[in-house]
């Protein structure tokens, strides 16, 4: 089994899972060794970034990805290099990166013997899917003088990650009330708005 402990990054309320460090021969590098060095260059990426310096945060998230190979590179069956390199990309919104490193991480864990592991990276797969999508369809709602027809369809996609969410449910229904006004009475968006606010009260009521 893989023994875990759980820390946190200073940039993100979710835990990085590291393994306890092993000893290792001198001048060699260990997995362990740089799976903690992704945790650190993260942490440091973080703090160049609050404290305005991009270029540094730039490249310390640079070497975030020369551990992550490295680690991977000595072993590819554990899931700590993988859960490590994710929560820094889903930190920097490399969105793309995070997902395809939560699959790996999926990939490489025995949800019998670490159920809330496995649980953890699951939710954070969804998470990084939520979060592309929510920078699609910002990008095309521009606040609500965009592309209000495609911003729908993005929408849609958010409901899918997480279908019993009520905002989102009232964002579907205050857009198609916006689209309604430009396609008019011969449209039936009118009535799938109605729809979308009756569903977000029912959302809304079971969350509380």
């Amino acid at each position: 089994p893989t023994y875990c402990r759980m820390i946190r990054t200073c940039s993100c309320r979710w835990p990085l899972v590291l393994l306890l460090l092993v000893p290792t021969r001198a001048g060699s590098t260990s997995y362990d060794e740089l799976v903690n060095a992704i945790e650190k260059q993260t942490q440091q990426a973080v703090s160049a970034h609050r404290a305005g310096r991009v270029a540094d945060a730039f490249a310390k998230l640079d070497e975030v990805r020369s551990s992550y190979h490295s680690a991977i590179k000595l072993d590819k069956t554990k899931p700590d290099a993988y859960i490590g390199y994710a929560t820094a990309m889903l930190n920097s919104n490399n969105l793309d990166e995070a997902i395809k490193a939560w699959r790996a991480a999926q990939q490489r864990i025995d949800k019998e013997k670490e159920p809330r592991l496995a649980a953890w990276v699951d939710g954070r797969l969804r998470w990084s899917r939520y979060g592309k999508v929510s920078m699609k369809r910002d990008k095309l709602y521009s606040k609500g003088q965009g592309d209000l027809v495609e911003s729908l369809k993005f929408m849609r996609k958010q409901l899918e990650i997480y279908p019993d969410h009520p905002v989102l449910h009232h964002d579907v229904a205050l857009a198609r009330v916006m689209v309604s006004d430009f396609l008019g009475k011969g449209s039936n968006v009118t009535e799938l708005a109605v729809d979308s606010y009756a569903t977000a009260q029912k959302a809304a009521f079971v969350a509380w």
